[in-house]
């Protein structure tokens, strides 16, 4: 009966999939193609850097697909990223190094992960709507936090307190005032 199933699933695998063949031989050519151009990208030490270069966004892709997977969407994940290199960046330099920022850019996840977690479970906001507000706020913050040094930021910000205070203070005013907005709407049913 396994047997069966298993190549049940793959006859529709095969069906579902049977025009992307030729999509894979493209990028097999275009491989090919730039193996030949580039030939030292075929050494050790090119492949480490391109590894090093398109890993971190693979881990980001990762984690979206799994929270894809699991029915939901959250469209501030490329500003989470900025905003936590520069946190990272910034609390790097302090007296507890690399542990220090491991520990500040775990703290900044875990709080943000915590607000969103709240809005869309216990105030039932679609979390399309809570995520792509949350990468306005996080797109803010990281402009807030490096002063204008970012390219898509203004050159001053008129606060210039440490990087890492000005999220958190943000932060702590969204939840402040997230306790009084989270109530029953009245299209809801009880």
């Amino acid at each position: 009966m396994l047997g069966q199933g298993t190549r049940l699933y793959w006859a529709i695998q095969w069906r579902r999939n049977e025009g992307l063949g030729a999509l894979f031989l493209v990028l097999a050519v275009f491989a090919v193609i730039y193996a030949i151009l580039f030939p030292g990208i075929l050494a050790v030490g090119a492949m480490a850097k391109f590894v090093q270069g398109w890993f971190p966004t693979a881990m980001v892709a990762a984690a979206e697909t799994m929270v894809m997977l699991t029915g939901g969407i959250d469209l501030s994940v490329g500003p989470m990223v900025s905003l936590g290199s520069v946190v990272g960046a910034s609390t790097m330099q302090g007296p507890l190094g690399i542990f220090g920022g491991v520990l500040a850019l775990l703290a900044l996840g875990t709080s943000v992960g915590a607000i969103v977690g709240a809005f869309v479970a216990i105030g039932r906001y679609p979390a399309i709507i809570v995520t792509l507000a949350l990468s306005f706020v996080l797109r803010g913050s990281r402009c807030s936090s490096c002063d204008g040094l970012v390219d898509s930021c203004p050159r001053r910000c008129p606060n210039s307190s440490p990087a890492v205070i000005r999220p958190l203070r943000f932060w702590s005013c969204c939840s402040s005032f997230s306790g009084s907005s989270i109530k029953r709407r009245p299209w809801e049913s009880d």
